[in-house]
This record gives structure tokens, C-alpha cells and sequence, in this order.
């Protein structure tokens, strides 16, 4: 056997082969690394080292505007899909042997986890009687070294270096008020509901919403979402809230619907580390992603 036969028989590492696949689908390195929640460094000694356990084939090239699948990783990227759906089915097919028991405490927002998470939890606790899972709705962001929570859900890239992150989706967010409230005031009169300084500190769209207020004092504070978009439609002024409360939401309008502007902020999903491979932890960490996927055009907008 030659060198190059020895090299392609290497036996293949899947983290390679996930690192691979998530550069293939964003399209850069910094992409992949914000998705699997690791550095820029780690992806390239990743990368590296699938290319040479198969034969130093290179599968990716660089392009001005990010990487491009050569031929070769092309091929590969097709069976690395194919390798990641299987993961998912052999997990699943594990877990449907596998009774499915003991707590899980979930962090979010409240809003967020009234909206968008209870429901797809609720239908995991009834189809697993054993599961006790607690949904909490707190306005800081818990620590997970210390226990807090097994799982949390946050916006803004979370700083736990003790956690395992993914970006599972974005969380859009437009201004809005009461119709009564826009027609009374004049637009350079208008004030804005702003934040507390706990939410502040983790809601999305608050960086963006104390720019717009630029310097000027909000007509009231305050510390969930709910709150802001009943003072809002109360006529206290201009709230900035997430799609998934503010459109349709009785009392409220966008401010510009002309201009229909959204921002955007990423949802990230952090598992604590230390119960990261529990059967029961991954199997909530998997339905709360999949609860973000299957509502991603709503949160987006």
C-alpha cells in the first residue's frame, strides 16, 4: 500500500465532516463558526484534516465573496447530507426505545417561550410522561455553569464557554404604536417605550432601539416585552417588539409600514455542557430548534 492509498484509508472524524458541512452551507468560515459555535481557528484545522483523511483532495476554494465547493466537495458534500440525516434518524431511532425521564429547565424570554416554545414542549411532555420539563421566562441570561438551567435560548451571541451553542434562527422586530397615538403626535415629538435595564441587557433589538431614541429619555421602562407592547398600544408611545408579538398584535400598528423595515437579531440555542450528550437534554434541544425552523418566516419576517 502507497502513501496515498494509506492517507485516503484514514479513518474519517464526523465533527470533520459537520465542520465541512457547515462551511458548505453558509459559505465562509466565520458563517460555520457563528452556526456550530466555535472559532475560525478550529474550523480551518477541521477542514484540514477531513481533506487529508481523503487524500488531501481539497473541497472547498476561495472565492472573493466566500467559498465554493470544488468538485471533489461537491461529491463529499452530498454524502456528509446524507451522513447528517442519518445521525438524526439513528438519534431517534435510539430514543424511541429509550424511555425518556427526569427534569429539564429551559431559559427565555417569556414572551418567547409563551409564543413560540410551550407548545411544541407541551406535546413533548405529553408524549413522555416521565419528562418534567420547566419553561422558565426570566429577563437575564442564567448562568449555565452554575446549574441554572440545563438549556437556554438567547439572543446575541452568548459568552459561556462552558456551553454548547448553535444558532438555530433569527428573531425580526419592527416599530410600532397605537394608531391614535401616531395621529396625535407629530413625528419629531414622538418618544419610545424603552427597556429595563435587565432586558436591555438581553432583548433583541435594544442596541438598536436606544440609537433611535438617541440620548432621549423613554416615556416608561420596561422589563418583558408584554408589558412594552400594552403601554405602546395604551398610547405611551413608540415600542420596538418581535415580530412574533407585534404583528397583529389589538391596539397596535407598524409606525412606517411604507418603509417595512425589519431588523433582525440571531436565536441561538446553549446547552450546557456537562448534560450536553443526556438523552433527555438533546431530545428537548432538538425540539426547540425544530420549534424555531417550522416558525422561521414568522420570526423573520
Amino acid at each position: 500500500m502507497d502513501v496515498q492509498e494509506r492517507t485516503v484509508s484514514a479513518e474519517i472524524d464526523w465533527d470533520d465532516v459537520r465542520v465541512f458541512l457547515a462551511v458548505a452551507r453558509a459559505g465562509s468560515f466565520s458563517g460555520a463558526a457563528r452556526e456550530l459555535g466555535v472559532n475560525h481557528t478550529t474550523v480551518g484545522r477541521r477542514l484540514t484534516s477531513l481533506e487529508a483523511a481523503l487524500g488531501g483532495h481539497l473541497l472547498l476554494e476561495r472565492r472573493p465573496d466566500g467559498y465554493v465547493l470544488t468538485p471533489a466537495g461537491a461529491a463529499a458534500a452530498s454524502e456528509a447530507e446524507r451522513m447528517d440525516l442519518a445521525s438524526h434518524a439513528l438519534r431517534r431511532a435510539v430514543e424511541v426505545g429509550e424511555e425518556l425521564a427526569g427534569p429539564v429547565r429551559i431559559s427565555s424570554l417569556a414572551s418567547f417561550g409563551e409564543r413560540i416554545l410551550a407548545a411544541p414542549l407541551a406535546a413533548l411532555a405529553a408524549a413522555h410522561p416521565s419528562l418534567r420539563l420547566e419553561l422558565v421566562g426570566e429577563d437575564r441570561n442564567v448562568q449555565l455553569s452554575k446549574g441554572e438551567a440545563d438549556i437556554a435560548i438567547r439572543f446575541g451571541r452568548p459568552a459561556d464557554d462552558e456551553a454548547l451553542t448553535r444558532q438555530i434562527g433569527e428573531v425580526g422586530y419592527r416599530l410600532y404604536a397605537a394608531p391614535g397615538y401616531l395621529a396625535a403626535t407629530p413625528a419629531q415629538t414622538r418618544r419610545f417605550v424603552g427597556f429595563s435595564d435587565d432586558m436591555a441587557r438581553i432583548a433583541p433589538g435594544a442596541a438598536r432601539l436606544r440609537e433611535l431614541m438617541g440620548g432621549q429619555p423613554p416615556t416608561l421602562r420596561c422589563g418583558a416585552f408584554a408589558a412594552q407592547a400594552a403601554a405602546a398600544a395604551a398610547g405611551a408611545g413608540i415600542a420596538m417588539l418581535p415580530l412574533y408579538l407585534g404583528e397583529g398584535a389589538p391596539g397596535l400598528v407598524r409606525v412606517d409600514p411604507a418603509a417595512d423595515r425589519v431588523w433582525s437579531q440571531p436565536i441561538w440555542l446553549v446547552v450546557r455542557a456537562d448534560v450536553r450528550r443526556v438523552a433527555r437534554v438533546r431530545r428537548v434541544a432538538d425540539v426547540l430548534a425544530e420549534a424555531v425552523e417550522t416558525r422561521a418566516a414568522d420570526l423573520r419576517g
